[in-house]
């Protein structure tokens, strides 16, 4: 009986560990793989944190219970090389020298103003409170380009931040909700639209005093779809998808991701030659740290979190733990000299802010 019992603890356990080290090893190597080849590798990097936190929870109990297990040392490998990432997601305190020696040279903020835009539609006053209470901020902040994605489309909120900020040009194609307002000229102003009005890539060149730069205002296409319910035997559309359905959908949204950011790509090297190769990106990739998407635009572009950011990396609030969702990436050639994030009124998504100093 006794033989029994431990054979099956050593199973159960066998098992467990196998499934932990699985889940550990693929997420491990998500980033690497292109959704256009394979979608299950991205359920894997959305799964990063979790599968981190029950890989330490694992050593724990192994720890308490089979001490002289190798189980335990297999997992400690597992969990020690996976935190390879977390640097994407937490950032340590970390002295920049030329932060405190130099101011930057350019302010850069990058905003999805998503619950901006529902409001928007339906309550004047909070047209008017939403482009006073952002001009508000960039004037504070001192910010020389803001990128805006989800951007009402109306004429009355533009041209409150043009006339209340030193921000007065505008890069804003009439049918997207993407838009880039600058304090210095901006040139070439073009719009990559997607499947909808919200999504898309925004981008022109910007003429500052001390460089030319290609900007690109990114929103990626989300995990949301419209789903199909049969009610009482009518297929009726749903605009607000679960989280189950949206999970079912992550696959095919992340290939279209994919396909989208070959595409920049693509153009980047097109265009970079008017700006010398400067490029800021910023906005809504509307995936993680642990997907092939940032992979590809970190190993060609600076993160500026992972340049001069400090602690937690979240920037969609909306559920309980934040995730990092937004970014802003600059060529290598730039310095990052700080980064910092700020909840708005009415947005589920932080406003991220970096300055940049580039001789």
């Amino acid at each position: 009986m006794g033989c029994s019992a431990k054979s099956l603890t050593y199973y159960y356990t066998l098992t467990l560990s196998s499934l932990i080290w699985s889940g550990l090893l693929l997420s491990l190597f998500s980033p690497f793989i292109k959704p256009i080849n394979t979608t299950l590798f991205s359920y894997f990097g959305l799964f990063y944190l979790p599968l981190l936190l029950i890989g330490i929870f694992w050593i724990f109990y192994l720890y308490t219970f089979k001490r002289k297990s190798r189980h335990l040392t297999i997992t400690i490998l597992l969990v020690a090389v996976s935190l390879i990432h977390s640097p994407n997601y937490f950032q340590w305190s970390k002295i920049n020298i030329r932060k405190i020696i130099e101011e930057p040279n350019l302010t850069v903020a990058s905003f999805n103003a998503s619950k901006y835009l529902n409001i928007a539609d339906a309550v004047k006053e909070v047209k008017t409170e939403y482009a006073l209470h952002l001009a508000h901020f960039a004037n504070d902040h001192k910010i020389d380009v803001l990128l805006i994605q989800e951007h009402t489309r109306r004429n009355t909120e533009t041209d409150a931040i043009l006339r209340n900020t030193p921000l007065k040009y505008l890069c804003n194609i009439q049918e997207s909700s993407l838009a880039i307002f600058s304090k210095f000229p901006l040139r070439n102003c073009s719009l990559d639209k997607y499947e909808n009005s919200v999504n898309g890539a925004l981008s022109a060149i910007l003429v500052s005093p001390h460089n030319c730069y290609l900007v690109l205002n990114l929103h990626l296409p989300s995990n949301n779809i419209k789903v199909t319910k049969n009610v009482n035997g009518v297929f009726k559309q749903n605009n607000t998808p679960t989280i189950f359905d949206i999970f079912l959908n992550f696959g095919a949204a992340s290939e279209k991701r994919s396909h989208k950011i070959e595409s920049l790509l693509h153009k980047i090297k097109s265009t970079t030659f008017q700006t010398k190769k400067r490029v800021i990106i910023a906005g809504d990739l509307n995936d993680t740290p642990s997907s092939n998407i940032y992979h590809v635009l970190n190993s060609e572009f600076n993160d500026s979190f992972t340049k001069a950011g400090y602690g937690w990396g979240g920037t969609f609030t909306k559920y309980l733990l934040s995730l990092r969702l937004d970014y802003i990436f600059t060529s290598k050639k730039i310095a990052v000299t700080r980064y910092n994030s700020h909840n708005l009124k009415f947005s589920d998504h932080k406003i991220l802010i970096t300055g940049i100093l580039d001789n």
